[in-house]
C-alpha cells in the first residue's frame, strides 16, 4: 500500500473480506452447534468453574464473542440464566474469544495461507450446493475459514512493511516512546478500532498485522489488544439498553469486568510484556521485543535486502534474516499468548467477586419501582449474527410468555373466590393489563420470528419458526380465554347469581384441572431431556382428555339439574360460560403442547 486511494481501498477490501469470512464461519458454526448450545446452556450451574467453562465452550462453538455475549444477555433477559450465572459465563466467553488470535497466528502467519485457503474453497463447493441444510452449513464454515485466510493473506500483502517506509516508521516511532501516555493512546486506538470494524476478531487481526509489519513495538501492540478487549464489551452494552434491567446489568458487568482488566493491565503492562516475551523466547521461536529493535539497529539497505524473498544473501545475512523472521513470528505469537493470559488472569482475579459485581450493578442500575412487566427477551435481529442463535432466545421468550399466561390465570382463579369488591376490581384490572401485554407480545414475537425467517436458515430452523409462530398464537388465545373467564366471573358478581354448593365445587374442580395443565406446560417448556419431554407430552394429553370428559359430564349434569328444577336456567348461563371459557383455555394449551412438540427441541 503506497498511501494512494487505491492502496487504501485495497486494504479496506481485504479487511472486509476477512470480516465477511469471520461472519460466514460463525453463522455456519452456529447452525451446526445450535443444539449443542442449547444443551450446554441448559446444563449451567452456579459453580464458578462450570460457568467459566460453559462460556468458553459456547464461544468456541459460536466463534463470535459478540454473538455469544449478546446471547447471554438475552438469556438473562429471558430468565434462563440468573445474573450471577451470567457473570462467570461472560468471563469464559472472553477467554474463548482470545483463541481467535491463535488461529490467525498459526494459519495466517506461520503455516502459510496458500497451502490451505484454496483447497478449502474447493472442499466447500460440494457442500454449498447440497440440498441438505446441515451440509450447506459445513460448506459455510469451510468457505468462511478460507475467506478469512485469504483476507489475512491480502491484508499482509497490502500492509506496508516498516522497512520500506522508514519516514512513516519514524513518524509512528514518535508516538511509541512517550511512556505511559503512549500506552493510553494505543489502548484508546484499540477501542476505536473495534467500534470501526464492529468485530473484535477483525480488530485483533489488524493488530497482528501492524505488529507483524514492524510498525509498533510489541508493548504498544499489547496496549492495542487491551483496548480491543475493552471495546468488545461496548456493542453488547449498547444492544442491551432496550432490554430489561437484568439484561442491562449483565452487559454492564461485562463492561466493568473488561474495564477492570484494562486498568490493572495498563498499569502492569511493562512487566507483563517482559514476562510474555520470555515465555515466547523460551520456545526458541524468537524474542518479540527484539523484533522492533532490529528495525532501528540494522541499516535500511540490509533490512530491505533480508526482507526480499528472492535476494541472494551471505551467511551472515541469512542468519540475520532467520533472526528477523523468528522475531516477527515471536511477536505474532506473543500477542496471541498475551490476549489469552490477560483474559485468563482477569477471570481468576474477578471470579471470586462475582456476587459483588452483581451487587454493584444493582446499585448502578436499580429496579424501577413499578417493575418491568413488559419486556421481550430477544434482542434486535441485527444484534445476533444469525437467526439460529436468535431462535434460542425466541424459545425462551415463549417460556416467558407461558409464565405470564400462567400468572394471569392465577389472578383469574383468585377472582372466583374473592368476596371483597375492592380486591376483585383490583384483580380484574390486572387481568385486563395482562391481556394488553399478551396482545403486544404476540405481535412483536410474531414479527421477530417472521423477520428471522427471512435470513439464511437451516431446514430445521425453518420448521421451528413455523411451530413457534403457531405456539405464540395459541398462547395469545390462552390469554384471551383467561380474560373471557374473568368477564364471566365479573358478570356473575354484577348479576349476583346464586350458585348451589355443587356448582361451586364443580367450578373449583375444573379450575384445579386447568392449573395442573399450566404446571405441566411450563415443565414441558423448561426440560431438555427427550425422555422427560415425551413423558410430559403424554401427561399433558392425558390431562386434556380428563378435563374434556369432566366438562362434558358437567354439562350433562347441568341439563339434568335444570330439568329437575334444582336451579333456574338463568343461573346456569354464567355457569356454562365458565365451562366454555375453560374449554377454550384447555384447547389452546393443547395446541401449544402440540406445536412445541413439533420443534427440534421437542423432537428426537
Amino acid at each position: 500500500m503506497n498511501g494512494s486511494l487505491l492502496g487504501f481501498l485495497t486494504f479496506g477490501g481485504a479487511l472486509a473480506l476477512s470480516v465477511y469470512g469471520i461472519k460466514l464461519q460463525s453463522e455456519g458454526l452456529q447452525k451446526l452447534s445450535s443444539g449443542w448450545v442449547r444443551r450446554v446452556l441448559s446444563a449451567m450451574t452456579r459453580n464458578r468453574l462450570m460457568g467459566v467453562l460453559t462460556g468458553l465452550l459456547t464461544a468456541l462453538l459460536v466463534q463470535s464473542s459478540a454473538a455469544t455475549t449478546l446471547m447471554v444477555v438475552g438469556f438473562v433477559n429471558a430468565e434462563i440464566l440468573s445474573l450471577l450465572q451470567a457473570v462467570t459465563v461472560i468471563m469464559g466467553v472472553n477467554i474463548g474469544a482470545s483463541l481467535t488470535g491463535w488461529l490467525v497466528a498459526w494459519l495466517g502467519f506461520d503455516w502459510g495461507v496458500g497451502l490451505l485457503s484454496l483447497p478449502l474453497v474447493a472442499c466447500s463447493v460440494p457442500f454449498l450446493f447440497s440440498s441438505n441444510s446441515h451440509r450447506r452449513s459445513i460448506g459455510d464454515v469451510l468457505l468462511g475459514l478460507s475467506l478469512l485466510l485469504i483476507g489475512v493473506f491480502l491484508l499482509r500483502g497490502s500492509m506496508p512493511q516498516a522497512v520500506s517506509h522508514f519516514d512513516i516508521y519514524s513518524f509512528w516511532a514518535g508516538f511509541c516512546h512517550a511512556g505511559f501516555g503512549s500506552v493510553l493512546l494505543f489502548a484508546l486506538l484499540g477501542v476505536l478500532l473495534v467500534l470501526f470494524t464492529q468485530s473484535s476478531q477483525a480488530s485483533l487481526i489488524v493488530v497482528l498485522l501492524v505488529a507483524g509489519a514492524g510498525w509498533i513495538p510489541v508493548k504498544m501492540a499489547l496496549a492495542l489488544v487491551v483496548g480491543v478487549n475493552l471495546g468488545a464489551a461496548l456493542p453488547p452494552f449498547i444492544a442491551s439498553l432496550p432490554a430489561n434491567v437484568s439484561a442491562r446489568r449483565a452487559a454492564l458487568i461485562h463492561l466493568l469486568f473488561n474495564a477492570f482488566g484494562t486498568v490493572w493491565m495498563l498499569l502492569l503492562l511493562s512487566p507483563f510484556t517482559r514476562w510474555v516475551a520470555r515465555m515466547v523466547a523460551a520456545t526458541g521461536v524468537g524474542d518479540p521485543i527484539r523484533f522492533y529493535q532490529l528495525l532501528s539497529e540494522v541499516d535500511l539497505a540490509t533490512l530491505t535486502l533480508i526482507s526480499s524473498p528472492h535476494a541472494v544473501l551471505t551467511p551472515a545475512q541469512l542468519e540475520l534474516q532467520y533472526a528477523f523472521e523468528g522475531c516477527r513470528m515471536a511477536t505474532v505469537y506473543g500477542i496471541a499468548l498475551f490476549h489469552t493470559l490477560f483474559n485468563l488472569t482477569n477471570t481468576v482475579l474477578l471470579a471470586w467477586f462475582d456476587k459483588y459485581l452483581v451487587q454493584f450493578s444493582a446499585r448502578m442500575l436499580p429496579q424501577n419501582e413499578g417493575g418491568e412487566l413488559f419486556r421481550l427477551a430477544y434482542l434486535e435481529p441485527g444484534a445476533v449474527s444469525t437467526a439460529e442463535i436468535a431462535l434460542l432466545q425466541a424459545d425462551q421468550e415463549i417460556l416467558v410468555y407461558a409464565k405470564r399466561c400462567a400468572r394471569m390465570y392465577g389472578i383469574v382463579r383468585g377472582l372466583y373466590t374473592t368476596t371483597d369488591e375492592t380486591d376483585f376490581l383490583e384483580g380484574y384490572s390486572r387481568v385486563e393489563k395482562y391481556e394488553e401485554i399478551s396482545d403486544r407480545m404476540e405481535v412483536e414475537l410474531a414479527n421477530y420470528l417472521t423477520r428471522s425467517s427471512d435470513t439464511r436458515l437451516s431446514d430445521g430452523a425453518k420448521h421451528d419458526i413455523l411451530a413457534m409462530l403457531q405456539a405464540v398464537s395459541a398462547l395469545e388465545r390462552v390469554a384471551d380465554g383467561c380474560h373471557a373467564l374473568a368477564k364471566s366471573f365479573n358478570r356473575r358478581r354484577l348479576e349476583a347469581v346464586p350458585y348451589i354448593i355443587e356448582m361451586d365445587q364443580h367450578v373449583d374442580e375444573v379450575l384445579t384441572h386447568l392449573e395442573q395443565r399450566f404446571d405441566t406446560l411450563l415443565q414441558l417448556l423448561r426440560v431438555t431431556g427427550l425422555d422427560e419431554k415425551y413423558r410430559l407430552v403424554e401427561q399433558a394429553n392425558r390431562q386434556a382428555e380428563e378435563l374434556a370428559a369432566l366438562q362434558e359430564s358437567l354439562r350433562m349434569q347441568n341439563a339434568a339439574d335444570v330439568n329437575d328444577r334444582k336451579y333456574p336456567y338463568q343461573v346456569s348461563i354464567t355457569y356454562l360460560s365458565i365451562l366454555d371459557n375453560c374449554a377454550l383455555i384447555s384447547a389452546s394449551l393443547s395446541e401449544v403442547v402440540e406445536q412445541y412438540r413439533r420443534t427440534r427441541k421437542g423432537a428426537a
